[in-house]
């Protein structure tokens, strides 16, 4: 399966939060297969009850529940879901963009407080072109 994974474009990054959650899952020597609807209730239980914040868990959640329908299926591309897979749900989080949008006046303000005339040029070349800071970093002038 880890091949399909990387063959498909995940990141050895990516890998690590799966195999975390499948060690999690703690099958005591049942086949994954075999594992019932009770079994993933419990699993789930114990997970929120670990500490771990709410993304970590849903993240966990999606990784598991992705392996246990390539177990069943024993396909990557096969999107059926085994009937005891269905009680894991996670819950999908929509960025709240507009809280995180600074208003013309925010920006005024926060390029008005800079020192030098060169963090009030990057302050202003960021909020004007969109890119991020590392793209901004990468800039070169003159070459």
């Amino acid at each position: 399966m880890f091949r399909e994974l990387e063959l498909s474009g995940d990141s050895p990054s990516s890998l690590r939060p799966y195999l975390h959650g499948i060690r999690t899952l703690g099958c005591n020597g049942k086949p994954y297969q075999e594992l019932s609807r009770e079994d993933l209730i419990a699993w789930q239980y114990g997970l929120q009850h670990n500490g771990l914040s709410k993304t970590s868990i849903d993240m966990i959640k999606r990784f598991v529940r992705r392996f246990l329908r390539y177990c069943h299926n024993r396909s990557l591309s096969d999107k059926s879901t085994p009937s005891a897979i269905d009680c894991i749900c996670c819950r999908r989080s929509r960025p709240d963009f507009q809280r995180d949008i600074l208003s013309g006046e925010d920006v005024k303000a926060i390029i008005s407080a800079c020192q030098n005339q060169r963090d009030r040029a990057l302050l202003f070349a960021l909020y004007e072109s969109g890119a991020g800071a590392g793209e901004i970093c990468s800039l070169r002038v003159g070459m």
